[in-house]
């Protein structure tokens, strides 16, 4: 495995934990009758950037 496959597979997790996260994040704002798009945006655009970080 090639540095390179490290970090897609490592990014790979990051997305599929941020997904899981998101959608509890979602489930409780909900039950707070609370808008939960722009706390999920501003959250998945700091993850994005540490994404980013790890594929450099």
């Amino acid at each position: 495995m090639t540095v390179s496959d490290k970090s897609s597979l490592k990014i790979l997790k990051l997305h599929a934990h941020v997904l899981l996260v998101n959608d509890r994040i979602r489930k409780e704002l909900k039950k707070l009758n609370y808008d939960s798009t722009t706390i999920l945006h501003q959250l998945n655009y700091v993850i994005a950037q540490e994404a980013d970080d790890i594929d450099r």
